[in-house]
């Protein structure tokens, strides 16, 4: 299990992005419509939105992963 993104708070999230989508993305995970997660051999953690996927690598930070969303 990744300890260091279960560490992650809202407020660290919303200095990489901002306030407003990390709002709507917890108002989305809260009404079910969070991501489909799973965690790969290596420790890189799969996001799959309906939209979009999130790719969490091991070792790097959140800023230097890559997404799909065009959100940041």
């Amino acid at each position: 299990m990744r300890s260091d993104l279960l560490a992650l708070t809202p407020e660290s999230i919303a200095a990489l992005a901002n306030l407003g989508l990390v709002k709507r993305a917890t108002r989305e995970i809260e009404q079910g419509k969070g991501p489909r997660l799973e965690e790969e051999q290596d420790g890189t953690v799969v996001g799959t939105f309906d939209d979009a996927v999130s790719r969490l690598l091991p070792g790097k930070m959140l800023r230097d992963c890559p997404c799909t969303c065009g959100a940041m």
